[in-house]
Formats: C-alpha cells, sequence, structure tokens
C-alpha cells in the first residue's frame, strides 16, 4: 500500500528504507547535473529517492520569511518519478563560497547572536594533524539562545510544511563534529551546543510526527554516549557523514561506528557513503589504499547494519558511482526495494508505512 497524506497518524512513520543518490550541494539547480541523476533514477528500481542539501540561509532569506520553493519544486519532480526525498539542512561548511553564508544574514549582523558562526581551519590535514591550507570553515554558535530559537523556528516551519507529504522521506541535521574553532570555546558552551542539538531533535520528532529524522553523527568521542543514548529515547536516526572502512577515529572501541550495531533495530541508521570515501579508507588517507564500491556496500550493510545509504554522486567521480549502480543491478538487489538493506520498521516507531 503507498502512504497517503490522510493514513497518516501518530506514530506512523513513512519508511522507505534502501539506497539514495546524495547530490552535490553546488549541482542541485544544474540541469545537465539533474537531468543525469533522473536518468539513473529511472533505470536504477533500487535507487529509492535523492538527499539534496539545502544551507539554512537559503531556507529562510530574511527572518521568519521561509522560501522552500525548490525544496517543494525537487519534491513534485521526485514524486512525478516515485522516489522519495531526504532532506539536510546545513549549518557548517567548509569554506564554499564563504564561511558566512550558512546562516541568513538577519542573523549574521544583529549582535544578539554573537557573530552566529564561529570559524575552524577546514583544509588536509598533515600527518602531524595540522592544516595543510588557509581554507576555513564555519559552524553554528548553538549554544546562543538566539541562534537555537531561530534554528528551531525553521524546523517547525519545514515540519509543518512537509511532514504529511508522501513523499518526503526524511530530514537530517549536519554533522556533530565542531570543528576546532579560531576562537575559545569553553566546556559550558560546548556543552549548551549538544545540549541544544539534542532540544531540536526531541522538537524534530513533535514537527515531524510522521517522517524519519537523522542526526549525522561523528565525534567528539566524549558526547557519542550522550547523543546516541538520547538519540534512542526519541527516535531519531543515527546517521554519519563518512563510511571509512578504517578511519582510526571513527572505528575505535568507543568511535561512532561502535554504536551502530548497539541501535540497530531499534532507530533508524542511516550511514553517507561521502565523495572522499571513495578514494581512501581513512581521513588524510592515500588514494594508493583506496577501497572497492563493494567494499563500501558491504561495511555500510554488515558492519553498521545500514536501513539507509546515501550514496555521493559527484560531478566529477561519475566512474564511482556508476559502480555503484552496477552493485544495485545485480539480479537479488535489483527487485529487492531496500537493496539488500534491513527494513525492519524499527522498534522506536509505532508503525511503519510505504
Amino acid at each position: 500500500m503507498s502512504v497517503s497524506a490522510s493514513s497518516l497518524t501518530p506514530g506512523a512513520v513513512k519508511w522507505h528504507p534502501g539506497h539514495y543518490a546524495a547530490v552535490e550541494r553546488k549541482q542541485k539547480d544544474k540541469s545537465a547535473y539533474l537531468k543525469g541523476l533522473y536518468a539513473d533514477l529511472n533505470a536504477n528500481p533500487a535507487l529509492r529517492g535523492v538527499l539534496l542539501r539545502f544551507s539554512w540561509s537559503e531556507l529562510e532569506p530574511t527572518k521568519g520569511s521561509y522560501d522552500f520553493s525548490a525544496v517543494e519544486k525537487h519534491l513534485s519532480e521526485l514524486a512525478a518519478h516515485h522516489k522519495q526525498l531526504i532532506l539536510l539542512v546545513e549549518t557548517k561548511n567548509f569554506g564554499y563560497p564563504d564561511e558566512a553564508s550558512i546562516v541568513p544574514d538577519y542573523v549574521l549582523n544583529d549582535p544578539q547572536f554573537e557573530g552566529a558562526v564561529f570559524k575552524f581551519p577546514a583544509g588536509p590535514k598533515d600527518s602531524n594533524g595540522q592544516s595543510r591550507s588557509v581554507r576555513r570553515g564555519g559552524n553554528l554558535k548553538l549554544w546562543n539562545p538566539q541562534v537555537y530559537e531561530r534554528l528551531s523556528a525553521l524546523l517547525s516551519a519545514l515540519g509543518k510544511r512537509f511532514n504529511a507529504q508522501p513523499n518526503f522521506e526524511a530530514l537530517g541535521l549536519q554533522e556533530t563534529a565542531m570543528g576546532k574553532s579560531e576562537e575559545f570555546i569553553t566546556p559550558q558552551q560546548e556543552d549548551a551546543f549538544f545540549e541544544n542539538l539534542l532540544k531540536l531533535h526531541a522538537q524534530l520528532r513533535t514537527s515531524f510526527p510522521n517522517t524519519v529524522t537523522i542526526q549525522l553523527t561523528n565525534y567528539p568521542i566524549n558526547k557519542l554516549g550522550l547523543l546516541t543514548s538520547r538519540f534512542k529515547e526519541m527516535g531519531t536516526g543515527l546517521g554519519g557523514p563518512d563510511v571509512f572502512l578504517n578511519d582510526p577515529g571513527l572505528n575505535r572501541p568507543d568511535g561512532v561506528y561502535s554504536y551502530y550495531p548497539k541501535l540497530a533495530g531499534t532507530v533508524p541508521l542511516a550511514p553517507m557513503v561521502a565523495a572522499g570515501n571513495y578514494i581512501a579508507v581513512r581521513h588524510g588517507g592515500s588514494a594508493d589504499e583506496a577501497p572497492r564500491v563493494d567494499q563500501l556496500y558491504n561495511f555500510a550493510r554488515d558492519r553498521l547494519k545500514a536501513n539507509y545509504i546515501f550514496w555521493s554522486r559527484p560531478a566529477d567521480q561519475s566512474r564511482y558511482f556508476s559502480q555503484v549502480l552496477d552493485i544495485l543491478n545485480q539480479p537479488e538487489l535489483r527487485t529487492d526495494p531496500v537493496g539488500g538493506l534491513s527494513k525492519a520498521c524499527p522498534d522506536v516507531f509505532a508503525s511503519c508505512v510505504n
């Protein structure tokens, strides 16, 4: 039975696990890229939909004035192709095109928001863990009450607009790693950052009662126990920005990968294969040890117990995504809606509808 808005009741969650194409932020409005993307979607039944990235500044250009028109356009097109949309709200960047673009101008320019964004070195690291470039990223000062309240208002507005949409599969928030700030962050501010993040997720389960919600999670190590225990209580899905086969931080006994099996069957599990994961097995790793795409699939399926895998579809790395499609076109996966992944409804939900 296909889900419809009228069939959704509290606790019944839209559930279309499987494989999704993760679109590069800069490509989501490029006609040539989208033409190829839809060709892939139409030719591959095991591709269930698309993950799209939107920044806070795109969704709320001026205070209290929301612009969801681009999201609605993509959602309408995907629905016409019987595919699902996953929206990733970006609240952190790595230097494109400037480090302040993640927040609306009104947030950036009002003193009560304390600048709204802190900056961190975002270039590749050398063997000593130091940045090799002057590129800088930006992340939210989420400990600031006004920053939290305005982001909370945006998420509430998104819920009112999209929760009941049958093809709106999930909403996710960007990775938990804060980045090494160029300005001093007190322990109290760091604690408040993560408490406010958890408050946002509690709100999301209220604003999106019929929709999967996900937090991409990687660091800090000392917060992972707190975060994952609260995800389990709330029903927030555990996702990740990377599938690195041999990354020492992610794979350590208390690293984030250790939490996936513990939460399997309880909450949604949704790792992402980022562009860099196709060419290295660890952060800053060499392309000489690039993994095979089938190894990434097996790791996410077997080690991480994935319900969803978000496969990066870079414009300049089509050969890797074509290998993803080769895997999904194997006869046993092509006829399986979830492409070999775990499809059981998570225990935290009263029921799942598809």
